[in-house]
């Protein structure tokens, strides 16, 4: 059997068209390849150039001696070599590889605790420089060792401004502050220095005004502890202050031992250790020039309760305002300001000192102002997302009903229509009568609101336990509350023909309903309402956009 054997090859053509196909997949493949090498490496020495970082952030705990602690600001530099030397960090696991930091150097610089790194690191392969991130351009300054803010803190301005009145009576363990640049803003309310105590080096505050108006104790006890004063002290107004558990310090807010003001007796019974109190008769004696006759309660001091209008007996089942003092550490840091009147230092622990553009007004404290229209008010209150402010300014007065003493929503309204433009845009309804501060109206009202106030309304008035009811700018008589001073018969028919007023010392009182008395409404701002600028307070209000 004879077998044929086939002996034919590959064409030329067929092999060409093989090489083609195979070039093409190489043209493909290769920058693909090497893309892929590429950003292996990359990301290796993306990863280094975070080893690096890490190193130098933990080298910081090392050099405290030159860049401080929380509360100072410094600098300090090292190189790569150091960090590798000192076991920090290894050197690029590469040997064909050599990674330094641009001009040698790794500034560590820290800002009140905030570490920011910054270095330029470079790897390069021989001659050819693989990698290049950072730039030591971007950190020309010299490092300098740590040094106290620039404002310093609450104790270095008292030590170094030469305008505070200082007093110191012998024996004494504070330095009382009686002038000059003492003022102070905090959680969106003015204060001014009291006193600084030597011995648990501490400083006193007080509230610039009373910021309500309540009874001290409606059962008729004069001692401090359990009062009403001091229950809604170190509750309703404690929580509203910002970052009050640690900012505050607890004190004994009993008087002193100091005796050379007649008016100071040391009363057992006024002794209460908390974050607020208030002020007794012998701090008042060095600082009553800041007082005018607004009749603020004061610690118990003999056995009954005081005014500073006067410093004296007054019952303690009467209305008066009433100013919170509160005492914090003296290494507190004044973080910007001047410590007058439109220029006081903020010393909030953190940026929310103040508000910021495009922030929702809600998100803010009681105390701080706000601008609509161009008329001024103050916040009241911040409570489940409704923000209630006060104007600051009378807008008319007024006069009840002769024959019926309940307020009418309606007629309000009606009456400020035409003079409320921005406002009544940019409040909502809000229940005015039933909203208190403290969910215990039988304390702070006189008596329980009438049915007709019941109703969803978008302008009311304040009510007696209203924060910043008192010292209103512009108001120089009483101005009516929204309190019935009786009860009604359901019909708004009245038994009597009085109702509450405020007086312009904040002191609570009655007044016919036929007086004319002024006019401070109260709002409640829609939850849509934004800050567009300002800072909060009176020289700078916050003016609000929707």
């Amino acid at each position: 059997m004879n077998l044929r054997i086939n002996k034919k090859g590959f064409t030329l053509i067929e092999i060409l068209g093989v090489i083609v196909i195979i070039g093409l997949i190489l043209i493909v493949a290769i920058p693909t390849m090497s893309r892929m090498i590429h950003n292996n490496n990359n990301q290796e020495y993306d990863n280094y150039n975070k080893l690096v970082r890490e190193a130098a952030e933990l080298y910081a705990s090392k050099v405290k001696d030159k860049i401080g602690s929380s509360k100072y600001v410094g600098c300090a530099e090292v190189d790569l070599n150091t960090l590798i030397n000192d076991g920090y960090v290894q050197e690029f696991n590469d040997t064909e590889v050599t990674c330094t930091t641009g001009d040698g150097k790794i500034k560590i610089r820290n800002n009140k605790g905030s570490i920011k790194v910054n270095f330029q690191l470079i790897c390069k392969r021989g001659t050819k420089e693989e990698y290049n991130t950072g730039s030591e351009n971007n950190d020309k300054d010299t490092c300098t060792a740590y040094q106290m803010l620039e404002e310093n803190n609450i104790k270095m301005k008292l030590d170094s401004d030469a305008s505070l009145g200082i007093n110191t009576p012998t024996g004494s363990k504070e330095t009382y502050i009686t002038s000059g640049n003492n003022y102070i803003w905090y959680s969106g309310k003015m204060w001014r220095i009291v006193s600084y105590n030597n011995t648990t080096e501490t400083v006193k505050i007080v509230t610039e005004n009373p910021i309500t108006s309540i009874y001290y104790n409606s059962t008729g006890t004069t001692t401090y502890s359990g009062s009403d004063v001091e229950t809604w002290l170190n509750n309703d107004f404690l929580n509203s202050l910002k970052d009050a558990p640690t900012f505050l310090t607890s004190y004994s807010w009993n008087a002193t031992a100091n005796t050379d003001i007649n008016t100071n007796k040391s009363n057992t019974n006024s002794y209460k250790k908390n974050k607020v109190g208030l002020i007794n008769t012998y701090e008042y004696g060095r600082i009553k020039d800041w007082y005018s006759a607004d009749g603020t309660w004061l610690m118990t001091d003999g056995g009954y309760i005081t005014a500073a209008s006067s410093v004296s007996q007054t019952s303690v089942t009467n209305i008066q305002p009433i100013r919170p003092a509160i005492v914090i550490a003296s290494d507190v840091l004044v973080h910007s300001g001047t410590g007058t009147m439109n220029d006081p230092y903020i010393i909030d622990n953190s940026a929310n000192a103040v508000g910021k553009q495009g922030e929702y007004i809600n998100t803010r404290f009681s105390g701080e102002y706000v601008q609509l229209n161009g008329k001024k008010y103050r916040i009241i209150s911040v409570v489940d997302n409704t923000t209630k402010i006060i104007g600051t300014t009378s807008i008319g007065t007024y006069s009840f009903d002769n024959d019926h003493f309940a307020y009418e929503a309606s007629d309000l309204n009606k009456n400020l229509e035409n003079t409320l433009t921005t406002e009544k845009s940019y409040a909502t309804t809000g229940d005015f009568c039933l909203d208190t501060i403290n969910g215990d109206p039988a304390v702070y009202r006189s008596s329980k609101c009438l049915t007709k106030l019941n109703s969803a309304i978008k302008i009311g008035l304040p009510q007696i336990g209203d924060l910043f009811t008192t010292k209103i700018s512009g108001v120089t008589s009483s101005y009516w509350t929204l309190n019935p001073n009786q009860e009604n018969d359901g019909t708004g028919q009245a038994y009597s023909s009085t109702i509450n007023v405020i007086t312009n010392q904040g002191t609570s009182n009655t007044s016919t309903i036929s007086s004319s008395n002024a006019t401070v409404i109260v709002l409640h701002l829609d939850s849509s309402v934004k800050i567009s600028s300002g800072k909060g307070t009176n020289a700078s209000p916050y003016v609000l956009t929707k």
